[in-house]
């Protein structure tokens, strides 16, 4: 198995504007300034090449130690 490991992107999470868009048909209300969030999560991914399966798993730790054994 080969295993991809990317910490790159960190989403930010709470009541954040997000530059305006929204993924939903009716926008959800955001604070005017995204200058507070409750946490960040770390998207990774585990890719198995001999099935060709994608797991995806949010982590919260930027420490490559902590990600791996969430798994």
């Amino acid at each position: 198995m080969r295993v991809s490991i990317d910490t790159k992107a960190k989403v930010k999470i709470g009541n954040l504007s997000r530059g305006g868009k929204a993924r939903t048909l009716k926008p959800k209300k955001a604070d005017d300034h995204d200058t507070q969030w409750q946490g960040i999560l770390i998207p990774f991914g585990i890719l198995n090449t001999h099935s060709e399966q994608l797991s995806i798993y949010m982590g919260h730790s930027v420490k490559l130690v902590t990600l791996s054994s969430i798994v």
